[in-house]
């Protein structure tokens, strides 16, 4: 169905349908009326307008066509270029370019194109000829372009230019008679009719490619897009970037996000037209792949706003956000459908994904049907009536569905997507297979279906496959989210050594992920490599301390592998970061039954039940805890209570028997074991029932039920029970598996040694110097080990067990210099700074020269008070590891703290070249600037740390701090607003900008209720924006000379002379519309501070400027509006001009 037009309120969109159905002359007059009346119209309602009164037979006037520009939104070009097409027609050449001059509308491509049109019409070639060729830098698919081209310059080869196009689009064209025309266009049309060979051959033999001409590089470039080789596009691209087109750098900035470089991509959005629709949905997929959400939230209003946007586009924003969780956003977009596109199936679809996704299946289904009753022909529509039906286990009705929707649409996505899914469903894997092939021809770059398709591959057996498949979906989307996806599916589908393998690869590019890590751990504790496994959850817990799900799976790991102590530290842990999970307090409960504290136990096991009193296992542990102690009367009523949640547990009732064997209810007992046993013949079962024939005096019996248990199943178990109870023994209750302790299986020394650091970065000293204690004991004293060992003991301040140790080593190791470096540390720990240096250089000379040593060496200089060579013992550190960043933001201190300025300066420029976000080498940098009086450094630094992705608060607040003492109170309190701007402010924000732009052109107050009101605003949106327009915003200190003061007085200028305020020495009354119209400001804030500043910048104190003395001669008059004309400054720099004169107006 086509994309209808979404409006801002019922009252536009019930004119827009009046328009395009039977309108009555009356109701026209009504229509036309009201618009004149009114403020700014939307495009689809003046072109409505416009083709409804042409069908008159009056047509439509001159006047009425100049009366409707002058309701065209500002930033709109569509009604424009059709009053401009109409005027041409009625041979109004003059009157039609001065409406299109005087449109704002930024759409370069359409407005060159107009251009082109009006010129033609004109017969003025020359001016023709320069817009056309504009417009196709912008588009060069347009085919009227050439046509006018040809027939402005018949020498241009503008018939053969079109030709090479339409090859590259895939259509039928005649080859060029221009040669070198002609090799582009065979290159396209072999490349894209399937000859691929052919067109490599021809490009890279051509002499125009070995040359580097332009359009062969391009030809190249665009091959490799459609080969999906991003590397070698953008390498294409780079090189003829400078001098390409408009349109070339669109094609690279997507090539580049194509790539998963968006950083990039988007410096070359920045470069274009920022308000056309390809720009938009370019930067919407950059900051998506950024995980900006802000800014393409931002992204997603500018593009809904754009005027050919309509309902179709809405829907794909809506579903994205669905698709990415981002329910509330996905909502607010619905309502603003809502409003006038209710009944418009691209709207019910986008509602009805809204309710499946928040598990409301009934809802959904009900508008799903709303949908394919209004939009009879929708495919979109029908393919979501069938998946609910699929969701809903109507699986014959969904394959019903899917065959009629297969008759008609055999090639489509949506549809095949069902089919692939329905058969999945069916475990019809074959035919799955097929269409997950099928679907991959046509979108090769599809992950979910790649990831469809590795799951039917290995349900098949072709392990090899899947990962291979699994291994292209990473390969076609490296990014951090899509690996975690498929490192995740990996061990879903139990590919535990393929996930592990991978995993340790993308520790490489994707370093200190916790997900990752734990994803990793998750992989080899079900290989049974709990060693591995628990290292791996260090590591994750190491990158997120925080995440109670890595510290549980740490302690399963460490349970399993029997270090019991190790498993209680990492449940504790988890237990304490989420107190409401119940498996945490049930893995607690096991450890401290391990080790005795049946009180503790049975008191997590209470938590336990209290937060999920529909789960068997904890009572069954409270039951027999109980049991064990002899309280079997406590025990049965928590045994009844697991019969109850769940009657049909026959471990439960196997337990029921035992304890009424133990508490002497023998008859009771009997006769639970046997319908137990009736139900399941399992060891079990067999071993308890002949406990109580055994305990009734039944010997016989017991001994007959386990002869026929051992028919079937002769297990070491049954022959023990069997081979006891022929020994004349009582009972064979003591008969079970061996419950002694395990021994903690013998651990790798490296492995505990990484477990051992991972706990020390965490903090945790006393787990590092257990997990250090099991290296030394498995490597026979190494001595690197009994090094770290010490450093622990240091941090925890067990200054004696060190220096014990440490002696005792070098007594028996005298010339090992890593014990000399670590006695100077307990020296060092003792402030005797004079030992410790002599101690680290004993170990320098022993050929330990580490740029730690260094380090530490510097340090104890710095404690006797030997500043400068402590700076000279670090300077040869960071020479020695130039890339070790701790080092050298060390050596930055102790340099500015010298006041050594220049020198940490350099130090800052080359840290932040190697990573242009460290907060902290930033923050340093503005200080270092602040200091050295370089305030337009300060502004950079601000600049730097404002893109740096979610700084701490800690940083925030630093380098709020540093821009207060530099007196840049605005920016300081700018990088304190916490948290992404809520998406509520931000409709408010864009209806704002709104009301502004209307304001301004319609001359009416943006304050007025009923001007409001005719913009579809209710009546919370005129409070919300009358609230927001009227907020005011502060300004910090003016510092002449900084860039944001250069930046201002321009915007100033331009304000105060296009408004124009001639009084300005007298009314300074800033209107807010005019400002934010007159500056071209996209966003209000910014005209908010620019009145801010303008307002300060009229009564604030003023620096004499001498240099401005050379524009005196200029100055012809002495009013500020005056001076500010005349000698093209801004109101700051005007007083200070005013001051050279003599004249103090404030």
């Amino acid at each position: 169905m086509d994309s209808q037009p979404v409006f801002g309120s019922s009252e536009e969109y019930h004119t827009w349908k009046v328009l395009n159905g039977r309108v009555s002359d009356k109701m026209l007059g009504s229509i036309l009326e009201k618009i004149k009346a009114g403020g700014q119209v939307h495009p689809a309602i003046i072109l409505s307008l416009i083709d409804t009164i042409q069908k008159r037979p009056e047509g439509i006037s001159t006047n009425m066509l100049i009366s409707l520009s002058e309701k065209v939104r500002p930033q709109d070009i569509s009604p424009t270029m059709r009053i401009s097409e109409i005027l041409i027609e009625m041979n109004e050449i003059t009157t039609a370019m001065e409406i299109l001059s005087n449109s704002e509308s930024k759409d370069s491509f359409h407005k060159y194109l107009a251009e082109a049109e009006i010129y033609y019409g004109q017969a003025d070639w020359e001016s023709c000829m320069i817009s056309a060729e504009k417009a196709l830098g912008y588009d060069p698919s347009y085919e009227k372009l050439y046509e006018m081209l040809d027939e402005c310059d018949p020498n241009g080869n503008w018939r053969d230019k079109w030709c090479v196009q339409a090859a590259y689009e895939g259509l039928e064209s005649d080859a060029p008679k221009d040669y070198k025309l002609r090799q582009l266009y065979e290159i396209y049309r072999d490349w894209f009719g399937g000859n691929k060979d052919s067109a490599t051959d021809k490009l890279v033999n051509s002499d125009y490619y070995k040359g580097s001409e332009f359009y062969f590089i391009l030809a190249s470039a665009r091959i490799s897009v459609d080969e999906g080789d991003w590397r070698s596009a953008k390498m294409m691209y780079d090189k003829i970037l400078e001098v390409a087109p408009p349109f070339v750098t669109y094609e690279a900035a997507e090539a580049y996000l194509s790539g998963h470089d968006p950083s990039y991509a988007l410096e070359l959005y920045d470069e274009l037209d920022q308000t056309s629709i390809r720009s938009l949905k370019g930067r919407i997929r950059a900051y998506q792949q950024l995980g900006s959400d802000t800014d393409m939230l931002n992204s997603i209003f500018d593009y809904l706003d754009n005027e050919y946007v309509g309902s179709k586009e809405y829907s794909e924003c809506i579903e994205a956000l669905i698709d990415s969780d981002k329910l509330d956003e996905a909502r607010s977009l619905l309502e603003d459908m809502a409003r006038s596109n209710k009944n418009d199936p691209s709207y019910l679809v986008c509602y009805a994904k809204y309710l499946l996704k928040n598990g409301d299946v009934r809802g959904a289904r009900h508008i799903a049907l709303k949908a394919v009753h209004y939009g009879k022909d929708d495919v979109s529509a029908k393919v979501l009536s069938a998946r609910i039906k699929l969701i809903s286990g109507d699986v014959k009705g969904a394959e019903k569905d899917c065959k009629k929707l297969m008759s008609s649409y055999p090639k489509d996505k949506d549809v095949l997507n069902l089919r692939k899914d329905i058969l999945l469903e069916k475990n019809d894997l074959d035919s799955a297979l097929d269409v997950c092939r099928e679907i991959l021809e046509s979108e090769p770059f599809d992950i979910s279906t790649m990831i469809t398709l590795s799951n039917a591959m290995n349900s098949r057996g072709d392990t090899n496959g899947a990962v291979m498949m699994l291994r292209k979906a990473l390969d076609s989307d490296p990014t951090r989210d899509n690996a975690i996806k498929v490192v995740s599916f990996m061990v879903e589908l139990g590919l535990y050594r393929e996930a592990m393998y991978l995993s340790y690869e993308l520790e490489k590019t994707i370093p200190g992920d916790a997900m990752l890590r734990r994803l990793r751990g998750n992989a080899e504790y079900n290989l049974g490599e709990y060693v591995k496994a628990s290292v791996s959850y260090a590591a994750a817990a190491e990158a997120d301390p925080h995440d109670p799900v890595i510290w549980h799976s740490k302690g399963m790991a460490d349970e399993a592998r029997g270090d019991y102590e190790s498993a209680e530290v990492s449940y504790n842990r988890a237990v304490l970061l989420d107190l409401n999970q119940s498996e945490y307090w049930m893995s607690k409960a096991l450890t401290q039954e391990k080790f005795g504290d049946l009180y503790g136990a049975i008191e997590s096991l209470n938590r336990a039940i209290e937060l999920d009193p529909d789960s068997v296992y904890p009572m069954v542990r409270k039951a027999v805890i109980l049991e064990n102690a002899g309280r079997y009367s406590e025990a049965l009523y928590f045994v009844d209570m697991c019969s109850t949640t769940d009657p049909s547990n026959v471990n439960v009732m196997i337990l029921n028997a035992r304890v009424l064997r133990e508490s002497g209810k023998i008859d009771a007992a009997i006769k639970k074991a046997e319908y137990a046993h009736e139900l399941i013949h399992s060891e079990d079962s067999v071993i308890e029932l002949a406990n109580c024939y055994m305990a009734s005096g039944r010997r016989s019996d017991a001994i007959r039920v386990i002869e026929i248990a051992m028919e079937t199943n002769s297990s070491s178990r049954l022959r023990d029970a069997y081979q006891a109870i022929q020994q004349g023994k009582d009972e064979v209750a003591q008969i079970k598996l061996p419950q002694s302790n395990e021994e903690i299986k013998k651990m790798d020394p490296e492995a505990a040694a990484k477990i051992a650091e991972s706990m020390a970065a965490l903090g945790d000293y006393r787990g590092a110097i257990k997990s250090i204690d099991t290296a030394l004991a498995g490597s026979g004293d190494d001595l690197k080990y009994l090094v770290m060992k010490i450093s622990y003991l240091l941090k925890m301040g067990d200054i004696k067990e060190s220096m014990d140790l440490v002696n005792e080593a070098i007594k028996n190791n005298p010339k090992v210099a890593v014990l000399h470096e670590s006695l100077g540390d307990i020296k060092m720990a003792k402030s005797e700074y004079r030992g410790a240096l002599q101690e680290y250089e004993k170990a320098m000379t022993m050929g330990l020269n580490i740029p730690d040593l260094l380090v530490k060496k510097g340090d104890a200089q710095e404690g006797l008070g030997f500043y400068d060579r402590s700076i000279d013992s670090y300077s040869m550190a960071v020479n020695r590891d130039p890339d070790n960043r701790n080092i050298r933001f060390k050596l930055v201190e102790k340099l500015y703290s010298r006041g050594y300025l220049s020198r940490a300066e350099d130090q800052l420029e080359i840290m932040l070249e190697k990573n242009p976000e460290d907060e902290m080498a930033i923050i340093m940098l503005a200080r270092v600037r602040k200091d050295s009086r370089k305030d337009a450094g300060v502004t950079d630094a601000y600049r730097m740390f404002r893109s740096c992705m979610n700084p701490s608060e800690q940083a925030v607040e630093k380098m709020a701090a540093v821009l207060e003492s530099a007196g840049h109170d605005e920016e300081a309190k700018s990088l304190r607003r916490k948290g992404p701007e809520p998406i509520e402010n931000i409709k408010v924000k864009r209806l704002v900008e709104k009301v502004l732009r209307r304001s301004y052109v319609s001359k009416i107050s943006p304050y007025d209720d009923d001007f409001l009101a005719t913009l579809g605003l209710d009546d919370d949106q005129i409070v919300d924006v009358k609230e927001y327009m009227q907020r005011k915003v502060e300004f910090g200190e003016i510092i002449p000379g900084s860039p944001a003061f250069q930046s201002l007085e321009r915007a100033s200028n331009d304000v105060v002379l296009k408004i124009p305020m001639k009084d300005l020495d007298k009314d300074s009354d800033f209107e807010l519309e005019k400002v934010f119209y007159h500056a071209k400001y996209k966003d209000v804030d910014d005209a908010k501070r620019l009145i801010a500043y303008m307002e300060k910048a009229l009564v604030c104190e003023i620096q004499r400027d001498d240099t401005l003395k050379m524009v005196l001669d200029r100055v012809q008059g002495i009013s500020l509006y005056e001076i500010m004309r005349t000698c093209k400054v801004g109101i700051y720099q005007a007083r200070q001009i005013q001051l050279l004169l003599g004249i103090r107006n404030y």
